[in-house]
């Protein structure tokens, strides 16, 4: 239980942390104590799903998005809703937040990267600086298929509400299928960084 408790006390940390700005003698911004950034992609249109998941588990799908919720993980059934928010991220938003599940049981988050631009400098390195002959400019490149590699470094991230980087998750990247997964140990906003 005191687990739980440091968890709200470190929200609250990074909470105010985020409230004192870019102030130029203040702390850093908490997307400033990361190496990654939020990834760019093609504007989402709002959408949302909500389904009962208990004690067998289950899986939620919504558009290239999805969830699972290994068997054993909650104690009883639960209302989870997964919502994508019209913004320009690969990014869901799963209630009820703060949901978090039975030890050794996360759920497993998959992001979607196809309609996000893979920025320049991460093209050239993916594709060699001398070999990059699709890239005239510094732009980036939208990724999809017959697109550059993924990079490797891609993570789902822990978010605030407004997108703020708050933990960043190891993730596995699924090159073939264009998405980047986690496991989750509790629910929130989760986007893709690289």
């Amino acid at each position: 239980m005191q687990q739980t408790r440091f968890v709200p006390g470190l929200i609250l940390t990074l909470a105010a942390i985020m409230s004192a700005g870019c102030a130029s003698n203040g702390p850093a911004a908490p997307n400033d104590l990361f190496e990654v950034d939020i990834a760019t992609c093609a504007p989402s249109l709002a959408d949302s799903i909500s389904q009962i998941i208990g004690v067998g588990g289950g899986t939620i799908i919504l558009g290239p998005q999805s969830l699972v919720v290994p068997a054993g993980a909650l104690s009883s059934d639960v209302s989870i809703m997964m919502q994508i928010l019209p913004d320009s991220a690969s990014s869901v938003l799963l209630e009820p937040q703060g949901l978090t599940f039975a030890a050794g049981k996360p759920a497993i988050l998959t992001l979607s990267i196809d309609q996000c631009i893979v920025p320049s400098p991460l093209l050239q390195s993916l594709n060699g600086s001398n070999h990059n002959h699709h890239n005239h400019h510094n732009h980036g490149h939208h990724h999809g298929h017959g697109g550059p590699p993924l990079p490797a470094d891609m993570q789902v991230v822990y978010t605030t509400d407004a997108l703020q980087i708050l933990e960043v998750l190891p993730s596995v990247v699924d090159s073939v299928s264009g998405n980047v997964s986690a496991e989750l140990s509790h629910f929130s906003r989760y986007a893709v960084a690289w």
